[in-house]
């Protein structure tokens, strides 16, 4: 008798471990995440070294963690503790802005969060009257998305990589002062051919194609003008499928003065260099290794 109440108490104890769910009362595993940028923990250190931002779906698309894990509690490899309380099929998003800000520039925005098949990243939109336009980051966006099956008494170690999601392009105007004189006005530019958001589940640019706006700072010491942004990959055009060239435009009070097609496309992870040579009326496009150069258009 004694021998049934024992069983009969372990098994009500039991009730309520099924292998799909939460187990809040039940004996768990363990999952443990190590965060890596191109696959090592030392590159995440040396590239990253941000607190990190944690989203898990369940297989419906659910959200059923949010957490924030500050650097601290990762940083050179260490294990982040999870507790297990779920199992099945789950998505990880995590995501990190690394970098100092720009009181002038807005970060990509994280939205749509709450289901897995929306969630995605949007760049934010300028206030403008006479037309759409867009502000570039300054701050690195880091990504992982991954995938797996969580076991309730399983014990796993993952690798959460993540990577560079942003194209970064500098454009700098050579001889500045000389440039100044010609064009006495209020410079400004603009980076036409990149996307609008970047899709989480279907791990790709998305949106219209958006223009960048920016305002140059003058380096004294080199005599240059800059720009630097941080865009999504290149937008698609809809009627051929392909993907836009990277355009620069420099502007005068508003007005449009010269531009050049980079013919090259924003990818993530990528760095494009643009120099403006004025007096020989040409840009220098460098992209990783490759470099070519092209004629400045004069509008």
């Amino acid at each position: 008798m004694k021998k049934s109440i024992l069983i009969l108490l372990i098994m009500i104890s039991c009730i309520g471990c099924t292998s799909e769910g939460p187990h809040d009362g039940c004996d768990s595993g363990s999952l443990n995440l190590i965060f890596t940028h191109e696959g090592t923990t030392d590159d995440f250190d040396l590239s990253v070294a941000s607190d990190i931002e944690l989203y898990l779906y369940d297989n419906e698309g659910r959200i059923i963690e949010e957490r924030h894990i500050p650097y601290d509690n990762i940083k050179g490899g260490r294990p982040y503790p999870f507790e297990q309380q779920h199992s099945g099929n789950v998505h990880l998003v995590t995501w990190a802005l690394s970098g100092d800000e720009d009181i002038n520039k807005v970060s990509p925005a994280f939205q749509d969060e709450e289901d897995y098949s929306t969630v995605n990243f949007t760049m934010s939109e300028r206030q403008s009257r006479s037309s759409r336009t867009y502000s570039g980051s300054v701050q690195e966006l880091f990504l992982g998305n991954q995938s797996f099956t969580l076991s309730p008494l399983e014990e796993k170690v993952i690798h959460v990589d993540v990577r560079k999601l942003l194209c970064s392009i500098t454009v700098t105007i050579e001889e500045g002062n000389n440039f100044k004189t010609q064009y006495p006005g209020e410079l400004s530019m603009s980076i036409a051919g990149s996307s609008e958001s970047y899709h989480i589940l279907e791990d790709k640019q998305s949106g219209d194609a958006i223009t960048i706006e920016d305002n140059f700072s003058y380096i004294k010491s080199r005599d240059e003008y800059v720009s630097k942004n941080k865009v999504f990959p290149a937008s698609v055009n809809t009627e051929s499928g392909l993907e836009d060239n990277i355009i620069i435009t420099l502007f005068e009070d508003k007005i449009a003065r010269l531009r050049v097609d980079t013919e090259t496309k924003a990818q993530e992870g990528t760095q494009i260099d643009v120099v403006i040579r004025p007096t020989k009326q040409e840009a220098i496009i460098t992209v990783d290794s490759w470099q070519g150069r092209k004629a400045l258009i004069v509008l």
